[in-house]
């Protein structure tokens, strides 16, 4: 079954496709439930595919944070906004450690932190995630997408 809205490597980019045939299958099983409403099983299929890639390739590789991001939507969906920002905050520090200081996956969280901070009532934090992901984006010329 496809996206109803598609997965997040065909709004993003190739950069959010998983070293893991398996994980990405967990990983777009996930984004089904999602669209279907069914946030537990959609939460279900990320935690297999963040055990998976933990196994695989180590909890502070990119694949994690792209899941974490997921799993924020998901936590987002059903208005948890603390675990949302803890989860996407951890996304960043994970990408910031690596070589994805300035990628679309950085700038795709620090969106996401702000559309959370806003919903938290905290628009100054708002926007200064939202320049900043600007800024990423300007960086690595991303206009085009």
């Amino acid at each position: 079954m496809a996206a109803k809205y598609g997965y997040p490597q065909e709004i993003y980019g190739p950069e959010l496709i998983l070293s893991s045939k398996e994980a990405q299958r967990l990983h777009e099983v996930a984004y089904d439930h999602y669209y279907a409403g069914e946030f537990p099983k959609a939460i279900d299929a990320l935690d297999q595919a963040l055990k998976l890639t933990a196994r695989t390739v180590g909890s502070n590789h990119c694949d994690m944070a792209i899941l974490l991001a997921t799993l924020a939507d998901g936590n987002s969906a059903v208005g948890n906004a603390d675990k949302v920002f803890e989860l996407q905050s951890r996304c960043v520090a994970i990408l910031k450690s690596g070589a994805h200081t300035n990628s679309i996956l950085v700038a795709r969280i620090q969106h996401l932190m702000a559309k959370t901070e806003l919903e938290r009532g905290n628009l100054t934090n708002a926007v200064t995630l939202v320049n900043r992901a600007a800024e990423v984006l300007k960086l690595i010329g991303a206009s085009e997408r």
